[in-house]
């Protein structure tokens, strides 16, 4: 019983590597890794299982690669930066969010529309962009010289 739950956990490790050359670019530092990894489990099974474990754990790694792949997308969690870049809806809802005092939006803002304003009071502005970051992100970006 120990054995086959051996052979089963490099199986799974073999396929995880095999979807993931798949999911990476070729020659990325990924790619690679995973290149490594399903080598070095395909010598493991030869070692242990012999050759015809070794060519059967290649073959389902070749036939479930993709459908393996494809569940690793759809399951994979996106990073922080992944996450706030998905839209600018999302930057801008990450923004608002920030416990800032004054933003780039915030002067933007002052700098467009409150410089020609002439009402007494801004505390009742009803102007949209006002403390608005997905505003600020459609705005064209000022050249640095």
């Amino acid at each position: 019983m120990k054995e086959n739950d051996i052979l089963k956990n490099l199986r799974e490790t073999y396929l995880l590597a095999a979807a993931d050359l798949e999911l990476f670019p070729e020659g990325s530092e990924e790619y690679r890794r995973a290149e490594v990894e399903a080598m070095n489990t395909s010598r493991t099974v030869f070692e242990l299982y012999g050759a015809t474990a070794a060519e059967d754990l290649r073959a389902a790694g070749l036939q479930e690669r993709s459908r393996v792949a494809e569940r690793m997308r759809r399951g994979h969690a996106a990073t922080n930066f992944e996450k706030i870049t998905a839209s600018p809806e999302a930057l801008a809802a990450f923004l608002s969010s920030l416990p800032v005092l004054s933003g780039p939006w915030d002067e933007a803002f002052h700098h467009r529309y409150c410089d020609a304003c002439s009402a007494e009071e801004c505390g009742e502005c009803e102007n949209k962009a006002l403390n608005n970051p997905l505003w600020w992100l459609s705005l064209a970006a000022e050249v640095d010289e």
